[in-house]
């Protein structure tokens, strides 16, 4: 019964495990399921059996009892054992440790001190090569001006001899240019001259052209009277055509009718005598325009054949021969029809308006 509550509470199960393991929590578990089962051990004692069954009991208990106790000594011994064990290896990890924080003590103070020595090999070198870095950009620096200035010095008296030179050779362009357009102006001015001497076609620059110019004025001022002239009769006719169609004069009172017809006379008269003198205006530009151009002809026709003749024989043959040129021309009956015409249809139509205010009067 002994070893059965022995098992069942778990403590041989401990005590193996102890053993296989070494791990002290095992024993202290089978101590605390040992004191579980104290109470049974005890309650054994205060039980009051037979003798033969209590000597079996006895004997039964003292077998498992003794078993126990062999099992526990042995692992006890066991335990022991492996303590030592553990404290000869923790013994020796205790100085192999101290071994190494030695070593590790002495690893650091020589990794500071090469630290130290490398920071300053390093700052020394640093320092070293910064020195070296600026000196040599100073001296670059140098070479730098001094190669710049000497390309300026070189540039600019290049740039100074390139100008000199372009300056020069300008020089003499121009004054190859200034003598070329000389000529050329010389020979233009002469050829120019030479034909306004052969053939007298510029405009304001010989009598041929002040004629002509005359004669273009004139022509285009009797165009604008004959438009003129033809709008008025153009007005006439629809004033006409408006007074025939559309007016209708009221009989009575005589006085009234008379005066109405006054009236649409009067503006036809106006029309009429309007035309008249646009067009007589337009007859007389035109006629003055035949007499420019007339002019015009014979002194263009007349340049030609005294062109290469010497200048005062050209004066004394144009003023020998101006008169008869000139005076070959006859406007008198032209002159006389403007004279006699250019009011007539003025006067007529006049005469008109009189009696037709003295027929109203009666």
């Amino acid at each position: 019964m002994l070893n059965n509550t022995l098992v069942s509470n778990g403590v041989v199960a401990s005590i193996q495990d102890f053993a296989n393991s070494s791990n002290p929590e095992m024993f202290r578990q089978a101590n605390n399921q040992i004191a579980s089962s104290l109470g049974y051990i005890y309650q054994l004692s205060s039980l009051k059996i037979s003798r033969s069954t209590g000597k079996a009991d006895s004997e039964a208990s003292t077998k498992t009892f003794e078993q126990f106790v062999n099992q526990t000594e042995s692992t006890y011994q066991a335990y022991r054992k492996k303590i030592t064990e553990a404290e000869e290896t923790v013994e020796v990890a205790s100085k192999e440790i101290e071994a190494a924080q030695t070593s590790i003590k002495q690893l650091e103070d020589a990794f500071n001190s090469k630290m130290v020595e490398w920071a300053n090999q390093s700052t020394e070198t640093h320092n070293e090569q910064t020195t070296r870095f600026t000196d040599a950009q100073n001296t670059r620096q140098s070479d730098y001006t001094a190669a710049l200035d000497l390309i300026k010095s070189e540039a600019n008296e290049q740039l100074n001899i390139f100008y000199q030179d372009v300056t020069v050779s300008a020089d003499k362009d121009h004054v190859s240019l200034k003598s070329k357009l000389d000529e050329i102006q010389q020979d233009a001015e002469k050829k120019h001259g030479r034909i306004l001497e052969l053939y007298g076609l510029v405009a304001y620059d010989s009598v041929t052209g002040g004629y002509k110019s005359v004669a273009d004025i004139e022509e285009r001022a009797a165009n604008r009277w004959r438009q003129f002239t033809i709008a008025c009769i153009g007005a006439t006719v629809l004033w006409l055509l408006i007074a025939i169609w559309l007016f209708k004069p009221d009989l009575e009172p005589e006085r009234l009718f008379w005066s109405e017809i006054f009236k649409g006379l009067s503006l036809t008269a106006l029309l009429i005598s309007t035309a008249v003198y646009a067009s007589k205006q337009s007859t007389l530009h035109r006629l003055n325009e035949r007499r420019a151009r007339s002019f015009f002809l014979q002194v263009q026709a007349f340049d030609p054949f005294i062109s290469d003749l010497p200048e005062d024989k050209k004066v004394a043959l144009k003023e020998i021969l101006s008169g008869k040129i000139f005076g070959g021309v006859d406007f008198s009956d032209e002159n006389k029809s403007i004279a006699t015409s250019e009011y007539e249809g003025m006067n007529n139509a006049i005469d008109l308006l009189s009696k037709l205010q003295q027929l109203t009067q009666k």
